[in-house]
This record gives C-alpha cells, structure tokens and sequence, in this order.
C-alpha cells in the first residue's frame, strides 16, 4: 500500500516515507466519502468485487489520508461495494503523506490493473489539478501508454470532464484517446447525436472512427449535420453510406453502380473483383481461390463469359468514364 517515492524522480523530500499505521475498523459514516480528490476509478460499480465482498468481506483495507474527516486515497470500489451490501464498518490504514504523494499513491496503486481510458484521463486531469509540471504528468502518460503529446492531454481533459453519458460511451466502446479527441471536435448536441446513433447500431471502433472522419468533412462542408437523414439505420455500415453519399456524391454513385454490376453477374465466392476505393487506378485486381486444377478451367470459363457479357468493360467504363478494352 505505501509508494517509494523515492524512485520516482520528480518526488520531493517532504513526500516520500509515508509511516502506515496499525490497521484498524472504522465506520463508514466517519469517513469524507464524497472527496474524491484522489478517486482515478471510473465507473466505481464492479460486480465481480460486490460479489467478492458479498461472500468474504473487504479484506484489503482502505488507504486514508489522516484528517479531522479521513479522505480516502485508495479503496473507492471497495467503499462503493460495501455501501450497496450495507456494510456500514471497514478496515483501514491511515497514510501520513503529503496530498501529492496521496495522489501519485493512488495512480500507482491503479497501475496493477488494466485502465480504462477514462481512468487514464483522470489519472492526468487530477495531477495537473494538483500542479504537477505537465513535464511530469508527461512521464506518468508514458507509463500508461499514452503519447505524450499536447492534443493527447488535451483530450484527456476533455474525458475526464466529460459528462457521464459520453465517459460511459468511451469505457463501454475502448476508445482510445487520439479517438476521443475527434469526438471533441464536435459541439456538445452534436456529439450527443453521434453517440445516440453509434450506440443504436453497435460498431467497432474501426467504423467508429470512420463514421467520425465523415461527419467532420459533412460538418466542414456543409456546417451541420443532418442526424435525421441517419436515423434508421440497420448497421455501421448503413451510416457510412448514408455519410458519404453526402460528402462523396460521385463516389458514392460508382460504388452503387459498382455493387450492382456485380451483385447481376453473381461471382462465386471463389472469385473476388476488386476495384480501387477511390476508382482511381487504371487496372482492376481479379483473385480466385482454387482447390484443383478443375477448379481454375471453372473459374477461367467463369470470367471468359463474363468478359463476353461486357461486366468488365462496364467496370472500366465506372473507373475511367470510358471502354476498356481488356
């Protein structure tokens, strides 16, 4: 429970050999419960710990800063799980540290576990509310796998401000911060909106970051976003060609097209047609997968009448404007 702060560099005389004390019991109503000066935990409910507790009690104690009212340094979960079981009594130890070191404590403490990324931002929230040199607060990214960069501590703030409607998105979806940030470009009711809509059609983060990058262009474009022309839609998917109908017209009329020339001629799953996503390039790339030898003269009379059928001078005709001639 007690961090050697004097491996860490920046700490300072006064904050390092914490004394712990004996450890005692002590009511819960005796403790200043809502200070969450050194809280880094987000969201503080977790089943597994309640059921832990339910069955054997609060066997780690809680760390307390020694005030008129304690402030608790490490244990938030803990406390939360015990005041929904109704535990009213719990073990403690009283840390006689300096609030910086409380702190420092606290986030290494948290280090022993996965953090989410809210967790993080409030990690980096907390210690330059403290007045930590951001040179500092730089170090303790690294070690939690943030880039040290400006725009990343930006966002982290932006996060651990963040209303708990938007933290409770970025922890139930993984997102990580440089994602984040791009959530924050957007005004409060827009990200409102997008949050409503990603939430309705479960992506990954992969199509989250697409659907973000999209609607930053139509924002650009067009200054607002029409939430109302992307409500309905089935899937992630769906919203991205719903977006880039609007912020690609051209290129989202080829890929209809493009959908349809090959949805007509019906290609078995053996053999794949691939276009360059922006039908930029002057060639078309054609794979097939095959078993035996049988299976290639299948596949070659396949195309042989295909091409007969004019499917990929159309595909050339979608990529260049003009017939091709194979």
């Amino acid at each position: 429970m007690v961090l050697n702060l004097g491996e860490y560099p920046h700490a300072k005389k006064a904050d390092r050999a914490p004394t712990v004390a004996k450890m005692e019991t002590v009511e819960i109503d005796k403790i200043h419960v809502n200070d969450r000066s050194f809280c880094v935990s987000y969201p503080l409910e977790d089943d597994l710990l309640l059921a832990s507790i339910a069955k054997f009690g609060v066997l780690v104690p809680l760390s307390l800063l020694r005030k008129e009212h304690p402030v608790i340094v490490t244990g938030f979960k803990r406390l939360d799980a015990a005041r929904r079981l109704g535990i009213d009594e719990l073990p403690y130890v009283f840390l006689d540290i300096t609030e910086r070191q409380a702190l420092l404590t606290a986030i290494h403490d948290n280090m022993t576990r996965p953090l989410n990324t809210v967790e993080k931002a409030l990690c980096v929230d907390k210690m330059l509310a403290a007045g930590f040199k951001v040179e500092e607060v730089y170090e303790v990214m690294t070690m939690l796998g943030l880039p040290p960069r400006e725009n990343i501590l930006k966002a982290a703030i932006s996060a651990a401000w963040a209303e708990e409607q938007t933290k409770s998105f970025i922890v139930k979806h993984q997102l990580p911060l440089t994602l984040v940030e791009q959530l924050f470009w957007f005004e409060p009711e827009e990200r409102y909106g997008i949050i409503r809509l990603a939430e309705a059609v479960h992506g990954t983060v992969s199509s989250f970051r697409e659907m973000l990058q999209l609607m930053m262009l139509l924002k650009v474009k067009r200054g607002a976003i029409d939430f109302q022309q992307l409500d309905g839609a089935k899937d992630a998917d769906a919203i991205r060609q719903r977006l880039k109908r609007q912020t690609h017209p051209l290129l989202s009329d080829l890929e209809e097209k493009l959908k349809m020339l090959l949805s007509a001629c019906a290609l078995p799953p053996h053999i794949k047609v691939r276009v360059d996503p922006a039908f930029e390039k002057e060639s078309i790339d054609i794979s097939l997968r095959a078993g035996n030898s049988q299976e290639i003269e299948e596949a070659l009379k396949k195309l042989e009448c295909l091409t007969g059928q004019g499917l990929f001078r159309s595909i050339f005709e979608l990529t260049h404007g003009t017939p091709h001639r194979l």
